[in-house]
């Protein structure tokens, strides 16, 4: 049966063979597929553009829950290497100490079951932590590998997982897999901070773009961005990203399940949530043979996304870093980091949701 996240066939300008590799991107082997799923369909869901895709939405972003105070609360931010190196901007600017962050690769759970016993993190997604001991503020950066890990999982995001196994995804057991976020959010990740951080309100932060985006990417493609030909390049280029995309792949169905799993995990292991956040993306990278031709139409239907599903993800306020560091240049970006003013710019829309601390 074919998955309802299976990317469909491209409508694209290349030739037929490469309209066939795109086609086998779906969750079903060739095998199982008829002659005419494998051919461009009357109405593709990324078709031919040779105009820049625009979006026709204006999103009232002035909607915002009064701010709450950092102080006296920990702040848990599950994102990936940019809310990483963020989180380190975050700490040194919080304590003024420069190695002020704690690293931790390990925890033994003690929960029964499928997540008992050791958990370990390889060193691109280790855990990070750091304490303002002045103003009674704790933080925690937890890594995870975004909305088409939750099952059932894309073959095409299967590839792309596979391809950073060791580097990216846990072991439980020694036994390293791929772990829904949704599980982790659930089982794991409050026991990470029941033993790490001191045990009152949490303000939850969430993201998913980059993880969800590159995973496209090399559905697209069939390979690394970082191993992209020119050929490879003119497939991005030439696909036309929207909407339906995001109903297709379950975008945000898995959105508000690992949300809601976010905020479940955590109360029903007796830690208090006072608020929940989302962060939109900067449009980085800005190079085509960086993945721009993906990673920016889809942080637009991202955000878009979001806005309009407040309420039934029951998000409390948005860091709009899409909104406060408009990025026109390549070398305002390091490929698919945003660079130093980037974090300035995460700094001011994390300070829209949170009373951040004045520094001096």
């Amino acid at each position: 049966m074919r998955s309802w996240m299976q990317i469909p066939a491209l409508a694209l300008a290349a030739s037929t063979a490469t309209w066939l590799l795109l086609a086998l991107l779906g969750t079903r082997p060739a095998s199982e597929q008829s002659v005419h799923e494998l051919l461009p369909q009357a109405s593709p869901l990324v078709s031919v553009s040779t105009v820049p895709l625009q979006s026709s939405m204006r999103i009232d972003r002035t909607s915002q829950s009064p701010k709450i105070s950092l102080h006296g609360r920990n702040l848990v931010l599950a994102g990936d290497s940019n809310d990483e190196r963020f989180f380190r901007f975050f700490c040194r600017r919080l304590t003024g100490i420069f190695d002020s962050i704690q690293y931790i690769s390990e925890i033994v759970s003690p929960l029964a079951g499928e997540y008992h016993g050791r958990i370990r993190w390889p060193g691109a997604a280790r855990i990070m932590a750091c304490h303002d001991s002045g103003r009674n503020i704790s933080a925690i950066f937890l890594f995870h590998q975004g909305l088409y890990s939750l099952p059932p999982q894309p073959e095409w995001y299967a590839g792309f997982a596979k391809r950073r196994l060791q580097s990216h995804y846990l072991a439980v057991e020694g036994k390293q897999r791929i772990i829904p976020t949704t599980d982790q959010a659930l089982f794991i990740w409050p026991q990470v901070v029941r033993q790490l951080l001191p045990q009152r309100e949490n303000i939850l932060l969430f993201q998913s773009s980059m993880w969800d985006s590159f995973a496209v990417l090399e559905g697209i493609t069939g390979t690394r961005v970082s191993q992209m030909t020119e050929a490879h390049e003119q497939m991005t280029v030439a696909a036309r990203l929207s909407r339906r995309n995001l109903t297709d792949w379950g975008w945000l169905d898995r959105a508000a399940a690992s949300l809601s799993a976010f905020r479940q995990g955590f109360q029903e292991n007796g830690l208090e949530v006072a608020a929940v956040l989302w962060r939109t993306n900067a449009n980085c990278p800005q190079r085509v043979s960086e993945g721009s031709a993906i990673a920016i139409p889809l942080n637009g239907l991202y955000a878009e996304a979001v806005q309009e599903a407040r309420g039934r993800l029951n998000i409390t306020c948005t860091a709009d870093l899409l909104k406060h560091f408009d990025v026109q240049r390549p070398d305002q970006c390091d490929k698919h980091h945003v660079t130093t003013p980037g974090h300035e710019a995460y700094w001011i829309a994390l300070s829209d949701c949170v009373l951040l601390p004045e520094i001096t």
